[in-house]
């Protein structure tokens, strides 16, 4: 038996955390295009085979059958080309987002503490 554990959360949220929520989904969209271009160049070999079958054997497929065939790798080809534009679109908007946050803050070390790690060796600097 699977136990849950439930967090209480304050309802304010950070500052930038709507930002930070439009860059992920911005990221999780140009996540799905990458999925669905890849399923799509899959359908595309897949639907190569029939195609080669009837240019390298015409008499073997009725016209109706080769034009279906070259007809459906034409639309998966087609799909092929929008998930393209879609993951470069996607790309550029999480991109964007991400500059709009600007520069990281520099992290330094406060004067009065000395060094970040350990002081020098003895005549070193």
């Amino acid at each position: 038996m699977e136990e849950l554990i439930a967090v209480a959360t304050d309802e304010a949220r950070p500052a930038g955390g709507s930002r930070l929520d439009a860059i992920l989904a911005a990221d999780a969209a140009r996540e799905r295009a990458l999925r669905s271009r890849d399923g799509l160049i899959a359908l595309l070999a897949a639907l190569g085979l029939p195609l080669w079958a009837a240019a390298v054997w015409p008499a073997a497929m009725s016209r109706g059958l080769r034009a279906l065939a070259a007809s459906a790798w034409a639309i998966a080809a087609a799909g092929v080309a929008v998930a393209l534009l879609r993951g470069w679109w996607w790309r550029r908007v999480r991109s964007d987002r991400i500059a709009a946050l600007g520069p990281l803050p520099r992290l330094r070390t406060p004067p009065a503490r000395g060094h970040a790690c350990a002081p020098p060796l003895d005549g070193e600097d």
